[in-house]
């Protein structure tokens, strides 16, 4: 029963890129797409978890997706102590492409998902996403 919603609009008018949220369970993930490597807003991360918090949910996941391992991680020069451990415990780094032995969307999510889907819609969409 989640909600998927995108450019989800902040307090503050900044956009959650992705938001998955359950309103029964009060849990939410925030997905942050950084593949055209986009540089991080001012105390970014930490504005939206707060922002989820102020909202009663409990935030159980941040996914940051950078282009490779290699590309980028999240800036944390402008956050303070406790936001940088609260944040690192539900923070993943997933790159959108790190070859078939790393974990990435790419290899790990996108082609796994069209070879299961039988609807044809959907696979359109992914592949079209891949």
């Amino acid at each position: 029963d989640a909600n998927v919603d995108k450019e989800v609009h902040t307090d503050e008018n900044r956009r959650i890129d992705i938001l998955i949220k359950d309103d029964r369970s009060k849990k939410a993930i925030i997905i942050e797409n950084k593949m055209n490597n986009a540089e991080d807003m001012y105390r970014q991360l930490p504005h939206y978890y707060q922002y989820m918090i102020s909202q009663d949910y409990d935030v159980v996941g941040i996914v940051y997706i950078p282009l490779s391992y290699n590309n980028k991680e999240p800036d944390h020069t402008d956050w303070e102590q406790k936001e940088i451990e609260t944040i690192k415990r539900v923070i993943h780094i997933i790159p959108a492409y790190a070859g078939k032995e790393k974990t990435n969307l790419y290899t790990h999510w996108l082609l796994p998902s069209i070879l299961c889907t039988d609807d044809i819609d959907c696979a359109s969409t992914l592949r079209q996403y891949a």
